[in-house]
């Protein structure tokens, strides 16, 4: 790889670091401020992650020469840290000031990405650091009494956080030593020292942040020393490069002892700190003499006497007994080292690994096609069909199955992702669009931990942001209209996942004015997007007019709303993940969106059933029952359609054959089979020939040369090699439902 390669590699690196950085630090910053708006006292975790992640933003920047990013997340550093010491408050205008700091941020790093630099923003970047300047000096929102900046706020360490350190240190330290360690091949001795340089000072910081005080400060003086080797004041001898590694043998240790819940504390640290401290220029010969001679004394080798003589001597005796660079720095090294060498060196304990996503892609495609493999095998008609005793053959297969289940499960949990992200991301959103509506909205997240398939979150991101900018857009009221309808001025949305069956269920809703279904009405007729007589459409059929291309009440084009574009987003991107939205909607109370989606899009489990010369496999989550009915449970209402009684109740029964013209081997219900199946606590009964029995397979999607079919969600490949289709049961029992209506 050549150099221009390698540095474009860090380049990009950095953006995608930054954008992630920039994402976890938003919502924690917006938290911040609502707390103290609500008059509580400042969150102090929160504080100090938005002022680390801005750091570690800084010290990067450094590293890469990018000087504009690092004057911008200085001055915002500078303002965050007189908001920790308790000098300045935080108001509307300084989140405001902070806000679009991340905002300029971000479009650095696109600069960044496209041009591998971050020229030419000079004079956009001094503006806006003089803005924040002023809005740190601004003495209208100091506190009235500051607290004593010599007593900073505690922070709790949590196992997450120290989880998440670990792994850091791990990478960092080992990345450390094999630059090092490359210094003497290596063609490019300055670049190993300065990626040795860079990764020190970032486990310096995350040291200092996490309040590890030993490892900081050992840490710190192996960045010195770095320092002055790129710089040529010390040379980078084996003899300078084995103290040090030596010295992350120690940290490593310290390192590991915190991966098994110690302390971190490293036995000898002074010592260490004092060797390393002897490498660099910054102290005097006499000094070096005094801290060399103390090493000594402890050791063992000279007597305080004799250093004290040695001292005032200075001269030749002096320097035989204690300037002899070569045994001297042997000597101290193994005294400072020596409890290291006593306790040998731990292992870092980690839970963790980075896996390339798309190794993990690959890893399910195989295991999709192990099942299909295992399916050919088991039901290979070969055997099936000629009568042989297969006891132990199916014992074989039996336990197949069992381990192909068992690594199933570990393939998809290791693809499963907290929606915790993404619905975090919305925290900014909803501030920015209050703001920009003159409106009052409070965001609540329940569930956030719930976990989906990795493909999911990509598609989910973009439904949740028009969703939202739609309920601070048209549904939430202004301040003064909810103080005339008697509720509170601070409108409330709630985003919350949950699982439900296969699905996850994500609901946003809102209390806001809710949908107008005769507006709806109006703007759908004149767009043409409705035919027929309004009056006969269930308010469920009005509210889904919104999702199509083109739609919008706003009367006025602006740059969030009135173009038309938007909420078709949301049904758009479910259906590619073949979910579905739903809404309610109450005058004056709110509207719900409610989304589900698969909670994996890879294997289902199912129930194979017969109908004809074709088979279908029916969800085995949305299977309530299946029985063969009594004829005189059967009645046909006045409209066709045809109901059966079970256990005192009356569900619409649904002819599979009809869907899509197959020939049945019966048309009587009392001759066939019926499933229950359940969507939202509604349910239908699906008519077939028969029930084969129960099956795992791999959901392949149906080609895009086939279109939108209805009734099926995808499709899968049997054990021997047939094609059978896959019924999707929430728009099933939408179809039947409306078919009644229709009736």
């Amino acid at each position: 790889m050549t150099q221009l390669e390698e540095d474009r590699e860090m380049m990009q690196g950095f953006v995608a670091d930054g954008h992630e950085l920039l994402d976890e630090l938003e919502p924690d910053l917006i938290e911040l401020h609502k707390f103290c708006e609500e008059g509580g006292s400042v969150d102090v975790d929160k504080l100090n992650a938005v002022f680390r992640l801005f750091h570690s933003l800084k010290g990067a920047a450094g590293f890469l020469k990018l000087h504009n990013v690092v004057r911008l997340t200085h001055e915002v550093e500078e303002m965050l840290n007189s908001i920790r010491d308790g000098r300045i408050i935080l108001t509307t205008a300084r989140t405001d000031v902070l806000c679009r700091a991340c905002d300029f941020m971000r479009s650095l790093l696109l600069a960044i990405e496209k041009q591998g630099h971050d020229h030419g923003f000079e004079e956009r970047v001094n503006s806006f650091a003089q803005e924040i300047i002023a809005a740190t000096l601004d003495e209208s929102s100091a506190p009235a009494h500051a607290p004593d900046a010599q007593q900073p706020p505690v922070m709790t360490i949590t196992p997450e956080m120290r989880q998440s350190y670990i792994q850091e240190s791990d990478e960092m330290l080992e990345t450390v030593e094999q630059s090092l360690l490359e210094i003497d091949r290596s063609g490019n001795r300055q670049e190993s020292l300065d990626t040795a340089f860079r990764n020190i000072h970032s486990f310096k910081g995350n040291c200092g942040f996490m309040g590890f005080g030993d490892l900081e400060r050992l840490s710190h003086s192996i960045e010195n020393v770095l320092a002055c080797m790129k710089s040529g004041a010390v040379a980078p001898t084996n003899q300078n490069i084995s103290i040090i590694i030596r010295t992350m043998d120690s940290i490593r240790g310290a390192v590991a002892d915190l991966s098994h819940d110690g302390s971190g504390i490293i036995k000898g640290c002074d010592l260490m700190v004092d060797l390393l401290n002897g490498l660099t220029p910054e102290l005097d010969m006499e000094s070096k003499k005094l801290k060399l001679g103390e090493i000594l004394i402890a050791r063992g080798i000279a007597s305080a006497s004799e250093v004290e003589t040695a001292l005032k001597l200075q001269g030749k005796t002096f320097d035989e007994i204690l300037l002899d660079e070569q045994s001297l720095h042997a000597d101290a090294t193994e005294y400072a080292f020596a409890e290291q060498d006593k306790m040998g060196i731990q292992k870092i304990f980690r839970r963790d690994i980075r896996v390339d996503l798309d190794k993990l892609d690959l890893l399910m495609e195989l295991v999709g096609e192990m099942v299909i493999a295992q399916m050919m095998v088991i039901h290979n008609p070969d055997l099936r069909n000629k009568g042989y005793d297969l006891d132990n053959f199916d014992k074989s297969c039996h336990n197949l199955e069992r381990i192909s289940t068992d690594l199933q499960d570990v393939a998809l949990a290791i693809r499963m992702i907290p929606l915790t992200t993404t619905f975090r991301k919305m925290i900014r959103l909803v501030h920015d669009l209050a703001i920009k509506f003159s409106k009052k909205v409070r965001l609540e997240l329940k569930g956030e931990e719930t976990e989906v398939d990795k493909t999911v979150i990509e598609h989910i991101s973009d439904p949740l942001v028009h969703i939202i900018r739609n309920a601070i857009d048209h549904g939430m009221e202004t301040p003064e209209r909810r103080r005339e309808l008697g509720k509170d001025e601070t409108g409330v949305i709630v985003m919350e996942a949950r699982y439900d069956g296969g699905d996850v269920v994500i609901k946003i809703s809102d209390d806001g004015a809710g949908l107008n279904r005769e507006r709806i009405i109006k703007k759908s007729l004149e767009k043409g997007l409705l035919r027929g007589n309004p009056d006969t459409l269930k308010d469920e059929d009005i509210y889904d007019l919104i999702f199509e291309p083109g739609f919008s009440t706003a009367d006025l084009v602006t740059d969030v709303s009135g173009r038309g574009v938007g909420l078709d987003v949301v049904r758009r991107n479910l259906e590619k993940i073949k979910g579905r939205v739903d809404i309610k909607s109450a005058p004056d109370k709110g509207t719900s969106f409610v989304l589900r989606i698969p909670l994996t899009l890879a294997i289902i489990e199912g129930m194979l059933v017969r109908v004809g010369q074709s088979k279908y496999i029916i969800p085995l989550l949305a299977i309530m029952e299946s029985f063969r009915p009594k004829e005189h449970h059967i009645t046909v209402l006045p409209n066709g359609t045809e109901v059966v009684k079970i256990r005192d109740a009356l569900l619409q029964v649904s002819r599979l054959y009809r869907l899509h013209n197959i020939k049945p081997d019966t048309e009587n219900l009392h001759d066939g089979i019926l499933v229950i199946i359940e969507n939202q606590g509604e349910q239908l009964c699906l008519f077939a020939d028969e029930i084969i029995g129960q099956i795992q397979t791999v959901i392949k999607g149906i080609p895009d040369y086939m279109g939108s079919v209805e009734g099926l969600s995808g499709c899968c490949i049997m054990g021997d090699g047939e094609v059978c289709l896959i019924l999707d049961v929430g728009s099933l029992i939408k179809k039947a439902k409306a078919e009644i209506h229709e009736g």
